[in-house]
């Protein structure tokens, strides 16, 4: 009964860690982002870019790639 305890603790804690280490991590923006442009004037929805946001809390930064995906052929 105490091992089952002492077992049940630790995942909480785990589980507890887990949680407020991924809500509070945050990415840095690797190049500044005209949202402006993009949300404002083109009217791009915002899960668009930030897919993880559909599944997640956290929206995520778009990688590269992602970006290049319409850059490839916008000057």
């Amino acid at each position: 009964m105490r091992l089952l305890t002492v077992v049940g603790t630790v995942a909480l804690v785990i589980g507890f860690w887990a949680v407020f280490e991924w809500e509070f991590r945050t990415e840095p923006q690797p190049i500044q982002f005209p949202h402006k442009v993009h949300a404002g004037e083109r009217q791009i929805a915002c899960t668009y870019c930030h897919t993880g946001a559909k599944k997640w809390d956290m929206a995520g930064v778009p990688s590269v790639q992602d970006c290049y995906q319409c850059h490839q052929v916008i000057t």
